[in-house]
């Protein structure tokens, strides 16, 4: 069952505590698949810090892995522009501005 953040404060001060996790996450989202055992390891070994993360919808358990919850990725790589997705007509843009 996923818990809604009860206000931005909330959401805010769990993304910065967990933000040496979240980094991490994000950085390997198309890399590997991101094992619990390390996510404990980088939450101090504290297993609460995940369930928290998981019952509020920003990560979810596959098991022995974890992946970032889709909204959050996306957001992130819509503020950070690293979305890797090709659009076609940005391409076509560039083209255009070199030719």
């Amino acid at each position: 069952m996923t818990i809604q953040f009860m206000n931005i404060d909330e959401l805010i001060k769990t993304l910065d505590r967990e933000k040496v996790l979240l980094k991490e996450m994000f950085a390997k989202r198309h890399s590997l698949q991101f094992r619990y055992d390390y996510a404990l390891e980088m939450t101090e070994y504290k297993e609460e810090r995940i369930r928290y993360l998981i019952e509020n919808g920003v990560i979810r358990d596959t098991g022995d892995c974890l992946e970032m919850e889709d909204v959050y990725q996306k957001f992130f790589e819509d503020v950070l522009e690293v979305n890797e997705e090709i659009n076609v007509s940005s391409v076509r843009d560039y083209i255009s501005v070199l030719n």
